[in-house]
């Protein structure tokens, strides 16, 4: 079965960008819009996800 798990990163907007590379690299489906928001009362961006995954009944083998 597929999921999809809805997720929010925040931090430096390099950072985010280096981890949507990670994530997307281990083979996962990701999906961040374009847009990004400023952190209320801190620094950095937000930006909003989602990251598809496949979840087993039984362990694999």
């Amino acid at each position: 079965m597929t999921a999809i798990v809805k997720v929010r990163l925040s931090g430096d907007a390099d950072a985010i960008s280096a981890l949507q590379a990670i994530l997307t690299a281990t083979g996962l489906e990701i999906r961040f819009g374009d847009r990004t928001y400023p952190n209320r009362g801190g620094f950095g961006i937000r930006a909003y996800g989602e990251i598809a995954i496949v979840i087993r009944s039984e362990p694999p083998g």
